[in-house]
């Protein structure tokens, strides 16, 4: 069950990220590439996200990855959000240089 509610917590975190940036989920998917009902599938917690999907919100929205984790993740995992930042800096920064 735990899984369950961390999924149903990241879909109203990132659902509510999205709403804040005056963005629409469909305009996330599009920006993200991927479909648009797989991106509602994980925001209402149906479907399990990957680490690939944070990602790919943080760089839709312009968030850094470790806001979509829970705060108690942030807390006890700072070294893997501080390394999520890092992959998306570098990977923005590739595409910038292609």
């Amino acid at each position: 069950m735990r899984n369950v509610s961390l999924q149903t917590w990241f879909g109203h975190n990132a659902e509510k990220i999205i709403k804040n940036k005056g963005m629409t989920k469909r305009a996330v998917s599009e920006k993200c590439g991927i479909p648009y009902s797989t991106l509602n599938s994980m925001l209402k917690g149906y479907r399990a996200v990957t680490l690939d999907t944070v990602i790919a919100l943080s760089e839709a929205t312009g968030e850094a990855p470790s806001t979509f984790l829970p705060p108690q993740f942030k807390e006890q995992n700072q070294a893997l959000a501080d390394a999520l930042e890092k992959a998306t800096a570098n990977n923005a920064n590739s595409k910038e240089e292609n």
